[in-house]
């Protein structure tokens, strides 16, 4: 019998209120879920998929007749319609998306993505520092409204793009294809990008799978959300190197990097360069060993979802 069937288990949905029931306690064993097949799987994420981009459409619209430039906020805007109407009509309104606040774990989710963040960026850049010639030198401040204004949404509409109700619905038939399908389209997102290439194209897939883990080791969007962010606004407003190819025209420190594009990133900023590769490997592979030495491996086992 599975433990999400156990006595009790429906007494405890039944009292929670619809927000819980959207956002998410923080039990694990509520994440689950019960094994789905692929008819049943796939036609919610079309209906999530195409009420995003039917929300993306009308919010764009709308915006730019104003002549306002809000795209990121739309986008956040449009994802976040498209969880709630596809919680609503495809799961009974009942489904865990990951953001429950009730303890106040996701303050600590924060706290260690902020840290994890600063030491994979860290990392990168003094590997840069050794495979090109890197001159830093202090530039016109940290521009904190552009940070929170622009990276702090894109952060979280990408998280919930990326990781939220599509994936969540998929990791419940198949994780593996789950962590693989959302990863390569993470990816493609990034592909017309100022810059790109394909070293820089395999670093934004690897960095999908860093936060997929992310993920599935804490069992809520906080932490992938918050090294999401605190990746690109070190990486960015702070050192000054370009985000993806988006090139902040104000930062704390400004960056200049000559050497093989494969070292420095070249036009698409640090996540160009194999520095990043590197620290993307190491990364994953130490949420992976934390999960199994602290047995969360069945829970985020990379696979078929089998009943037991």
């Amino acid at each position: 019998m599975r433990k999400e069937d156990q006595p009790g288990q429906s007494e405890k949905r039944e009292s929670q209120t619809p927000t819980e029931l959207i956002t998410g306690s923080d039990n694990p064993a509520s994440l689950r879920g019960s094994p789905q097949s692929a008819s049943h799987t796939f036609p919610a994420i079309v209906f999530f998929v195409c009420a995003y981009l039917a929300t993306l459409l009308v919010a764009g619209r709308l915006v730019r007749a104003h002549g306002i430039d809000l795209q990121q906020w739309m986008s956040l805007l449009a994802v976040g319609v498209a969880t709630v109407f596809a919680v609503a009509l495809c799961e009974g309104g009942s489904w865990n998306i990951g953001l429950g606040a009730a303890d106040g774990a996701w303050l600590s989710d924060l706290g260690a993505g902020a840290l994890a963040a600063g030491l994979l960026i860290l990392s990168a850049d003094n590997l840069v520092a050794i495979m090109a010639t890197l001159h830093r030198w202090h530039g016109r401040g940290f521009p904190m409204v552009e940070s929170l204004g622009l990276f702090l949404p894109a952060a979280a509409h990408e998280e919930l793009l990326f990781r939220g109700y599509a994936y969540q619905k998929m990791r419940r038939w198949n994780r593996g294809a789950a962590v693989a399908t959302t990863s390569v389209l993470f990816g493609l997102l990034h592909g017309g990008n100022d810059g790109v290439t394909a070293l820089g194209m395999l670093n934004i897939f690897g960095a999908g799978v860093l936060f997929c883990l992310a993920y599935e080791w804490r069992q809520r969007l906080w932490l992938p959300i918050s090294i999401h962010f605190f990746w690109n606004v070190l990486s960015g407003p702070v050192l000054g190197y370009a985000v993806s190819g988006y090139a902040e025209g104000r930062s704390l420190f400004i960056t200049q990097v000559t050497g093989k594009a494969w070292a420095s990133g070249g036009r698409f900023g640090l996540e160009g360069s194999l520095a990043v590769t590197a620290v993307e490997m190491l990364a994953v592979t130490a949420v992976w060993m934390r999960m199994r030495n602290s047995g969360r491996a069945s829970i985020v086992e990379i696979g078929a979802h089998k009943e037991t």
